[in-house]
């Protein structure tokens, strides 16, 4: 299991709601981010680039230089794969030969609350 999926199942099962943020800080707290303050707003920013839950790595270093983040982004996409909050994104050939840059899917658990169902 992600261990952003498990944050996330263990402070709603304690609280009652499922609550994204919280469960980010406290995951990147654990995990000693020491910019851990800015990873949920860049997170969401993550998020809502997604097609289809499908984001290109240059899209994430996008996100991380409007967070502050420009000079950390092959760490960002290392501590956000190893959270679970995003994975990488298993292409056809063809696909990857049109990529220029790597192309990870998004957790949908993570801010699930913002979406209408």
């Amino acid at each position: 299991m992600p261990n952003i999926s498990r944050v996330l199942v263990k402070n709603a099962q304690f609280s009652g709601v499922w609550d994204s943020r919280q469960a980010i800080v406290d995951l990147f707290k654990v995990m000693g981010e020491p910019e851990w303050e800015k990873i949920p707003d860049l997170v969401l920013e993550i998020k809502y680039g997604c097609i289809h839950h499908t984001i290109s790595g240059a899209r994430v270093g996008i996100a991380c230089a409007r967070r502050g983040l420009k000079n950390k982004t092959g760490t960002m996409i290392a501590v956000l794969k190893g959270s679970g909050i995003i994975s990488p994104k298993l292409m056809a050939f063809a696909e990857v030969a049109r990529s220029s840059s790597p192309v990870y899917e998004f957790n949908p658990s993570v801010y699930a609350e913002l979406d209408d169902f």
